[in-house]
C-alpha cells in the first residue's frame, strides 16, 4: 500500500523499511506482497469512499468515476483522466497557464516513466497530504476544464485471431 493510501487509511506500510518516495522504487518483493490488495473486491470502493468523503479530494459530481491507473487510482470525467495518485504524489490535468501557479508553488511535470513527461499533467507540491486545501481547488479546476472536453468513446478490444496450425513436414 503506497504511503499516501496508508495515511488515508491510518495503517502502517507493509514494506517494513524506510519510507519509499515513489511506487517505482519499491522492491519486487513489496509489489508481490501488496498486489493481492488490488484484487480485493473492496479495495476500490474503500479508496473511493476515502477520497470523496473523508478527505473531500474528489468532488461528488456524478460524472466522476475512479478506477485503477499507475498502480493507484485516478479520477475520470467523461472517460478523460483529470487527477490521480502516483505513489505518494498527486497529479492533475491542467493547461500550462493554469498549471504555472502549481509549478511556482513547487509542482513539477508528471512523469510516470523517468524522462517521459505527460503533457497537460502536473504533480502538485508534496505538502498536499498535510495541507489539502490547494489540492482540492486544483482538482476542482481540473474537473471543470476536463469536463468540457469531448467524451472518450470506449475502445473495442480486437477479436483474437485463431491460432495458425502448423503443417507437418513432408506432407
Amino acid at each position: 500500500m503506497p504511503v499516501a493510501m496508508a495515511k488515508m487509511f491510518g495503517s502502517k506500510m507493509i514494506s517494513g523499511g524506510g519510507k519509499p518516495t515513489r511506487l517505482t522504487r519499491m522492491s519486487s518483493a513489496w509489489n508481490t506482497r501488496s498486489a493481492p490488495s488490488l484484487r480485493n473486491p473492496d479495495f476500490v470502493p474503500v479508496v473511493i469512499h476515502s477520497y470523496r468523503h473523508r478527505y473531500g479530494l474528489v468532488p461528488g459530481d456524478p460524472r466522476v468515476t475512479l478506477r485503477p491507473m499507475f498502480g493507484n487510482l485516478a479520477a475520470f470525467v467523461n472517460g478523460n483522466m483529470f487527477a490521480g495518485l502516483f505513489g505518494e504524489d498527486l497529479f492533475v490535468r491542467l493547461p500550462d497557464a493554469e498549471a504555472a501557479p502549481i509549478r511556482k508553488a513547487g509542482g513539477r511535470d508528471f512523469e510516470p516513466m523517468a524522462g517521459h513527461a505527460m503533457r497537460g499533467y502536473v504533480m502538485v507540491p508534496g505538502a498536499w497530504q498535510s495541507k489539502p486545501e490547494p489540492a482540492r481547488g486544483w482538482i476542482k479546476q481540473a474537473l471543470t476544464i476536463t469536463g468540457k472536453m469531448p467524451a472518450k468513446k470506449p475502445t473495442q478490444k480486437a477479436a483474437k485471431k485463431p491460432a495458425a496450425t502448423k503443417k507437418k513436414a513432408g506432407r
